[in-house]
């Protein structure tokens, strides 16, 4: 009887809600904790499995990066516990793949707008604007010669 009746209580009770700094976006806590917590674990076991030099900050970066796409993820697409984790785990999982297309389209963005930027300095400098007299002038030998 007791356990019924405690099963039936627990069944019961809602989902804890969160409201992020007051900004009157609810949601459920539980896939948020889940998503963030699967994040540091699976960052936490790349870490450990680095071989050579490893970078503490630039891990650091990667997994905060993680845990807030991880968290939004899961909060956009209201997922349940299950997916959450997943989910996290792959986002986690694919930290710095993100960081090396970043950095790969950042590189070709900067060296086409160096390469762009030598070419102009390299041509010719334009050519002054022209005064008032002279465009006057040009527009009358335009009128000119189409009569």
């Amino acid at each position: 009887m007791k356990l019924q009746s405690a099963a039936g209580a627990a069944a019961a009770v809602p989902p804890v809600v969160w409201n992020l700094f007051g900004l009157g976006y609810p949601f459920e806590a539980g896939p948020f904790v889940v998503s963030i917590l699967m994040v540091l674990i699976t960052r936490l076991c790349i870490y450990l499995n680095t071989k050579g030099r490893r970078q503490v900050f630039l891990d650091a970066a990667v997994t905060f990066l993680c845990c807030v796409v991880a968290a939004l993820w899961t909060q956009a697409h209201s997922l349940n516990l299950l997916p959450a984790a997943i989910s996290a785990m792959t986002i986690a999982g694919i930290g710095y793949g993100l960081i090396g297309i970043g950095k790969s389209q950042l590189i070709a963005a900067l060296r086409s707008g160096v390469g762009e930027f030598f070419k102009g300095m390299a041509e010719l400098p334009p050519t002054p604007p022209e005064t008032d007299g002279q465009a006057i002038d040009r527009l009358k030998g335009d009128l000119d010669r189409v009569d």
